[in-house]
């Protein structure tokens, strides 16, 4: 048997042998000595590139990143709770706030023996005949006719049932309403300046109106508060709304004007409200009656 001249090992050591040279050679020499076998090789190879290639992605697919968006979308989703519970509370604290410097404004104002008890507005409720609020308190709370109602120095109106745990009150803003009042600067003037009016509602309950002198010392922005005898007089000296509009009386309009009150809340979109209570039982005031 004929004996082969180069084996298997003899090419891996030529081979070795090759690059063992090509590493003490500089790297320009080289680059030109591979340059041609290299090209050979890749052209060699081209036609095959595109299947081997097509071959590989059938046996092992590309790996694609997996995203799992559901905790992200679960804590964007607790996130947007939270600040919309945030807001809420938020909300909640600046009328609890407002509420309390109600409380202490009146308590300094009022020297009179009622206590102040604050109520919940629990429905309003606009009638062709009467405006009025349901309120979170009743009887069980000694709550009875005729007391008055208010939210800070505004009046608001006068209780006008009551149930166990429930009352209503009538608004100052229901129709046929009328009230006097005394109209004065928000701010004490250098000279002094007030004016009595007689005020009606509108037809549709926002605002109030009433005729005037022309030489009444009124002005827009005036304050009209309570000046009425058939009202408790825990009422007296209330903010009623505040002269928004002076106009020419229709029938006589150099006579006399034709005033504009607005009140300073809106009383059908009140939340909380306080009832004049009389700390003695015995002493409550059902004079004047209901208007």
């Amino acid at each position: 048997m004929r004996r082969r001249l180069l084996t298997s090992k003899h090419g891996l050591f030529l081979a070795f042998v090759l690059m063992l040279v090509a590493c003490l050679l500089p790297q320009s020499l080289v680059t030109r000595l591979w340059s041609a076998p290299r090209h050979l090789l890749k052209l060699a190879l081209s036609p095959l590139q595109h299947p081997l290639h097509q071959l590989s992605d059938q046996i092992r697919a590309p790996l694609e990143p997996v995203v799992d968006l559901g905790p992200a979308l679960e804590l964007e989703n607790n996130y947007m709770e939270l600040m919309a519970y945030n807001a809420k509370l938020q909300q909640e604290l600046r009328e609890a706030r407002s509420f309390i410097e109600q409380l202490s404004q009146m308590r300094r104002y009022r020297q009179s023996s009622e206590k102040l008890l604050p109520a919940r507005v629990t429905l309003s409720t606009r009638g062709l005949e009467i405006n009025t609020l349901t309120l979170g308190v009743g009887s069980v709370d000694n709550v009875s006719v005729g007391e008055v109602v208010t939210t800070g120095y505004n009046l608001v109106g006068r209780i006008a049932s009551v149930g166990t745990h429930t009352s209503t009150v009538r608004l100052i803003n229901t129709p046929g309403t009328y009230l006097a009042v005394g109209i004065v600067p928000p701010v004490n003037d250098d000279t002094p300046r007030q004016a009595l009016a007689h005020l009606e509602i509108s037809d549709d309950g926002n605002v109030f109106h009433a005729r005037g002198d022309v030489n009444d010392p009124v002005k827009i922005g005036d304050l009209a508060f309570l000046a009425d005898d058939r009202w408790p007089t825990s009422a007296q000296g209330l903010i009623v709304g505040k002269v928004t509009h002076i106009d020419p009386d229709e029938k006589t309009p150099l006579l006399r004007t034709r005033l504009t009150i607005t009140p300073l809340k809106s009383l059908m979109h009140l939340g909380q409200v306080l009832v004049f209570v009389p700390e003695d039982l015995s002493e409550l005031r059902l004079e004047g009656g209901l208007q």
